[in-house]
C-alpha cells in the first residue's frame, strides 16, 4: 500500500532546492496546477540553459544533491539518517515540529557540499592542446544564509498551448516574456478543484497546439 510519509508538506516547507539552485529556476512559492497537473513547476527553459550552455561546468544536478530526503537508507547507513528516515514515516504528527529540524541539521552536518573524493576525473579545460586544471569552472557548496523574495522570483511556464504544433519541421524560438506572463493565469490547487466541482471549462493554456494541418483557415 501507499505510504504517506508527508513528502509535499515537507518540500512546502524546506525550499532547499530552490535555494542551493545555481540559476534560480525553482519556484519558492507554493504548488500550481500546470497542464492539469498539481506540482511545484520549475522554469524548465532557464534550468536546460544553464545545463546545456554553461561553459563553467557540466551538467548540474544540484537540486538532487542538496535534498534532504534524497539518500540511500539501508541497514549499513549512518545512525542519524536511519532515525530520520523512520520518523518520517512514523511520526507524522511530528512534521511540524521535525521538518525544520530537519533542514536545519541537513546544513549543519554539510550535506549537499561537494566531495572531492568524488569529483569527475574529466574536470579540465584544454588550452592551446594541452589539459589543464579548469580555473572557471563553478564550484560552490550550499549557502544556508542566502534569502530570496519570493514576490520577485520570476518563473516561466510554458504549458501545452505555447509548444510548437507536432508536425513543425524545424526549430521554433521560445517566447519567454509570454512564458513569464502565464505565471498570472495560472490555477492555485483550490481553484482547480473548484472548477472541476462546478464542471467549469478547461482553462485554453491546457490545450496542445494542433497540428499544422489541422488549424482553421
Amino acid at each position: 500500500q501507499p505510504i504517506d510519509f508527508g513528502l509535499q508538506y515537507f518540500c512546502s516547507h524546506c525550499r532547499k532546492c530552490a535555494r542551493e539552485c545555481p540559476c534560480d529556476a525553482i519556484s519558492f512559492g507554493d504548488k500550481i496546477v500546470f497542464n492539469g497537473y498539481e506540482m511545484w513547476k520549475p522554469d524548465v527553459e532557464r534550468c536546460t540553459r544553464y545545463r546545456l550552455t554553461n561553459a563553467k561546468g557540466s551538467a548540474c544536478g544540484r537540486c538532487m544533491k542538496t535534498c534532504p530526503l534524497n539518500k540511500v537508507v539501508d541497514a549499513d547507513g549512518a545512525l542519524l539518517i536511519r532515525i530520520a528516515h523512520w520518523l518520517g514515516i512514523r511520526a507524522t504528527r511530528l512534521k511540524p515540529l521535525l521538518v525544520p529540524l530537519a533542514s536545519w541539521l541537513d546544513d549543519l552536518w554539510g550535506y549537499g557540499k561537494r566531495n572531492p573524493a568524488k569529483k569527475w576525473w574529466f574536470d579540465h579545460d584544454l588550452v592551446k592542446g594541452v589539459a589543464v586544471a579548469a580555473r572557471g569552472t563553478n564550484g560552490r557548496d550550499i549557502n544556508p544564509q542566502r534569502k530570496v523574495d519570493p514576490s520577485r522570483h520570476k518563473i516561466a511556464y510554458y504549458p501545452a498551448a505555447s509548444m510548437p504544433p507536432p508536425d513543425e519541421p524545424g526549430p521554433v524560438a521560445l517566447d519567454r516574456k509570454t512564458a513569464l506572463a502565464m505565471q498570472n493565469l495560472l490555477e492555485t490547487p483550490e481553484q482547480a478543484r473548484q472548477r472541476a466541482a462546478r464542471k467549469g471549462a478547461i482553462p485554453l493554456h491546457y490545450i496542445p497546439t494542433p497540428p499544422r494541418n489541422q488549424r482553421p483557415g
